[in-house]
């Protein structure tokens, strides 16, 4: 399990990379996912100049990752909150930590209505 404890302190910021302990959920999972060891790219740079519903498709194909079927420890949820994606990194098979504007968050992964889960490839 990585350690985390220092990440419960960090602070909600659009686009934040750990900068002053800032993150958006996605800078959050990637610190998550270095602590574990591993490195993932950081596709959101060009994000923007992307047309609606080429994200997904754009953010799998930038990235060491595929998609798996179930939870397990250190790996990527991504859930559906309202309208927006968000994504989440596995403690457990069935705890994550996340930020959301409110900060940092343990959570059972049923209160985070998972729709995809993704296994980060060395």
């Amino acid at each position: 399990m990585i350690y985390y404890q220092d990440l419960l302190t960090a602070r909600y910021s659009p686009h934040g990379r750990g900068d002053g302990g800032f993150y958006d959920c996605w800078g959050f999972v990637l610190e998550c996912v270095r602590r574990d060891g591993k490195k993932i790219n950081d596709p959101f740079k060009n994000i923007e100049r992307l047309s609606a519903g080429a994200e997904i498709p754009y953010i799998n194909d930038f990235n060491n990752i595929r998609e798996i079927s179930s939870p397990k420890a250190g790996v990527i949820a991504e859930c559906k909150t309202g309208p927006n994606l968000h994504v989440a990194f596995m403690l457990t098979n069935s705890l994550a930590i996340h930020i959301t504007q409110s900060g940092p968050h343990v959570t059972h992964i049923r209160a985070l209505n998972p729709i995809r889960f993704y296994e980060v490839l060395e």
